[in-house]
């Protein structure tokens, strides 16, 4: 029921204001300027100019040629309009606010579909042709730090927890985790930890796998596999150019380094190709028939051969045999020089070609090593517990085996070459001076020279060492340069068999030692005496009297040779308490090694007398008869006795006296030989 139904209503007598009061106004057509109601209005085709209303307003057509405000209660931050639908429907067809063009289609509404606590819990959006303008942020209700913003111009972000995480610049540049000086497509940066994971499920322990692929040349959707992964219980996989998910594979893979770390595109050094060769430093795969080519590199040809070139020439290939034939190949100028090879189960040495004449070492099965074509060999001997080194100059008359150690130097004494016998049982390996050393024994060869080699021209010596049981090892015998032969250890001779038999030997003779250690020439000086039975043994003459005493010797073995020379000065001096007249004259001082009655190899096996052979010329001598022997009597040390035979022999004490065998002017020679006892400290 309506209180006024008018087509217009229009103050009377001019002014701008109608103040009604009633409750229900409708109007059909017309135009409501400057008024104020207090009431609901319900209007159809009604154009207003400015439209103040206090309460809820409901209309099914509205136009204003300006705009329609609604200004909430003022100090508070509740809505300034609420626009609520017909009903509570849950369907698109209650729009709470719709849009509309000139051609009367939807260019904007906005429905509600339900309430949870009064507040709004889905907004749809159906947008024919959209134009939505807003400022710098769209911001998340009750999460004000959490947003999408617009920057600046031409770029949009997105901020979780007041912190960009995702930027597209104005280029179109993406950019996650930080915006600084991005330059690819899409740029992530991570402080630590994983930039990128892909997989297939986030459920612990199930298989999973991730993929990263190119759109191919034919754009199909099964695309070009760059790199994927695999991950189960019992194994993880990478794999490179292909092999997942059914993408494409790559036909050549391709690796690059640079010089720098400013290296621009950098140089191609590793490919594998469509066939499956591995080429390292070139992409020629066919150096291996390429003789003289420009192509260098090495290429593992189909998981079987492996070829090994440089520039203008192939060098080695390596190849998979299946029967007897080369592995390895050397090549030069493109053909094949020299091959390793099987044949009857033998590691096959080729020189210079391949077939039965070109073979020239071989190891056989057994572990022999077979050298040149005329027998030389390493191998065990027959009993299995000996290896053995021939080195067999064939059956050509006058060929010989030679072993030639090889060394350079030019300094004096210093190592050529070495033959070292070894126990692998003792202890240490490397200390060849150590009483546990491996070493036990060697055959050297060091230099002679005394110009640095200047000439070219040096010597060389012969060594033998050998080392003892619980000592050194140390040189016992040399050879020198010049020839002869040098024992070098101190009381250590030539060892002859213990016990000897030679043709029409005495058997009553017992052998005392076969060891002849010294060969020793040298001199001595004698002395004269009469206190013999004494370890003193004072001088009879001052040294002045002598005008020549000497004794020379020659030791061979355990024999010493001995002559004795004495000649007296025209004037002679003798020392206190002897005379012309003191006996018996005796030569003192001569055995230049040991020869005592102290330490006798045996008291009934060793001669105490030693007869010796004498020459005299003495002027207080006429027509005599001088003998002399060598005694050795206790205390005292050895020493020849002179004197003048009579009843009963030679052994007259004091038959003659120094005044008579060593006047003034007198020569005494005497000559002898000794045997040094076989337990004393000098045999």
């Amino acid at each position: 029921m309506s209180i006024l139904n008018v087509d217009k209503i229009q103050p009377i007598g001019g002014g701008s204001t109608i103040t009604v009061d009633a409750t229900d106004i409708q109007a059909s057509t017309g135009t409501i300027r400057a008024s104020t109601f207090s009431g609901d209005i319900s209007a159809t085709g009604i154009g207003v100019t400015s439209l103040n209303v206090s309460g809820v307003t409901t209309t099914t057509d509205l136009k204003s040629t300006n705009f329609i405000q609604v200004l909430g209660s003022g100090g508070t931050s509740d809505k300034g309009l609420e626009v609520r639908a017909n009903s509570t429907q849950s369907t698109d067809t209650n729009q709470a606010i719709r849009v509309r063009n000139n051609s009367n289609t939807d260019t904007f509404k906005v429905s509600y579909k339900g309430y949870v606590n009064n507040r709004v819990t889905e907004l749809t959006e159906h947008l024919t042709t959209p134009t939505t303008y807003l400022g710098d942020s769209i911001i998340h209700h009750g999460d004000l730090n959490t947003k999408i913003r617009f920057p600046s111009a031409d770029t949009i972000t997105a901020e979780t927890g007041g912190t960009e995480r995702i930027r597209i610049g104005s280029t179109g540049l993406v950019s996650i985790g930080d915006n600084t000086n991005p330059d690819s497509q899409l740029t992530i940066t991570q402080a630590q930890g994983d930039c990128i994971r892909l997989r297939t499920s986030s459920t612990n322990n199930t298989f999973k796998y991730g993929i990263i692929k190119q759109e191919p040349y034919n754009n199909n959707a099964l695309g070009l596999q760059i790199i994927g992964g695999k991950s189960d219980s019992g194994y993880s996989e990478i794999s490179i150019g292909g092999g997942i998910d059914g993408g494409y594979a790559a036909t050549q893979i391709d690796f690059y380094t640079g010089s720098t770390t400013t290296t621009a595109t950098g140089t191609k050094r590793l490919r594998i190709d469509s066939s499956g060769n591995v080429l390292v430093g070139t992409t020629d795969s066919t150096i291996y028939n390429n003789g003289d080519s420009a192509s260098e590199g090495i290429v593992l040809r189909n998981g079987e051969v492996i070829d090994i070139a440089r520039k203008g020439d192939l060098q080695l290939t390596l190849n998979r045999q299946t029967n007897d034939g080369p592995h390895i190949a050397f090549y030069r100028s493109g053909a094949a020089k020299h091959f390793i090879s099987t044949f009857d189960n033998d590691l096959v040495f080729e020189v210079g070609g391949s077939s039965s004449s070109y073979r020239k070492h071989r190891f056989n099965s057994t572990g022999d090593i077979l050298l040149g074509a005329h027998g030389s060999r390493i191998f065990d001997d027959s009993s299995g517990t000996n290896v053995v080194v021939d080195i067999y100059g064939g059956t050509t008359a006058g060929k010989r085996g030679i072993l030639a150690l090889g060394g350079r130097t030019g300094s004096d004494d210093a190592d050529i070459g070495t033959i070292q016998f070894v126990n692998e049982n003792n202890n240490l390996a490397t200390a060849a001076n150590h009483i546990q050393s491996k070493l036990v024994a060697s055959i050297d060869v060091k230099s002679e020279t005394t110009d640095g080699n200047a000439g070219s021209d040096s010597g060389g010596h012969l060594l033998f060492s050998t080392k003892p049981e619980t000592g050194a090892i140390a040189e016992r015998l040399r050879i020198p340069s010049t020839g002869g032969i040098e024992l070098k250890t101190d009381g250590k001779g030539i060892q002859f068999p213990t016990t000897q038999t030679p043709t029409y030997s005495n058997s009553n003779r017992v052998g005392i030692s076969s060891e002849m250690r010294y060969y020793e020439t040298g001199t001595f000086v004698p002395g004269l005496s009469s206190t013999v039975l004494n370890s003193l043994q004072n001088a009879a003459f001052t040294d002045a009297s002598y005008a020549r005493r000497i004794g020379r010797y020659v030791r061979c073995g355990h024999l010493v040779f001995v002559n004795i020379e004495i000649k007296m000065a025209s004037t002679v001096t003798y020392t206190a308490g002897v005379s012309d007249s003191t006996a018996p004259p005796c030569i003192v001082g001569v055995t230049p090694f040991y020869y005592a009655y102290a330490r006798r190899f045996a008291v009934s096996g060793e001669p105490d007398y030693n007869p010796c052979s004498i020459f005299y010329s003495s002027s207080t001598l006429a027509n005599d008869t001088l003998y002399a022997v060598l005694r050795r009597e206790f205390p005292g040390s050895s020493y020849i006795q002179i004197t003048k035979p009579g009843s009963n022999g030679s052994n007259q004490y004091n038959s003659t006296n120094f005044g008579e065998v060593f006047a003034p002017d007198a020569t005494i020679a005497v000559s002898y030989t000794y045997a040094i006892d076989s337990n004393n400290n000098d045999y």
